[in-house]
């Protein structure tokens, strides 16, 4: 009987710690939303909306090339292959 009452004890024990880190998650959001004022900021839909998307994009070491062939480009420069 007791290990009944143990087990149940412990389910809701875990229930309760999955409902407290979903919480958490929720206000971690809410923080990350706001501007230094406490002000909303404009969350953006896409990732090509954020400031720093397309920052290589005038590299000229990198025109023409995928990311992964600038990169493998890279390596066999630096690690002599």
């Amino acid at each position: 009987m007791s290990s009944v009452v143990e087990t149940n004890t412990v389910q809701r024990l875990i229930s309760d710690i999955d409902h407290l880190i979903s919480e958490m998650l929720q206000v971690r959001r809410r923080v990350a939303e706001l501007d230094g004022n406490g002000q909303v900021k404009r969350l953006s839909s896409s990732v090509r909306d954020a400031e720093w998307f397309g920052m290589w994009a005038d590299r000229e070491d990198m025109q023409e090339l995928s990311s992964r062939e600038w990169l493998t480009q890279q390596r066999a420069q630096q690690w002599g292959r």
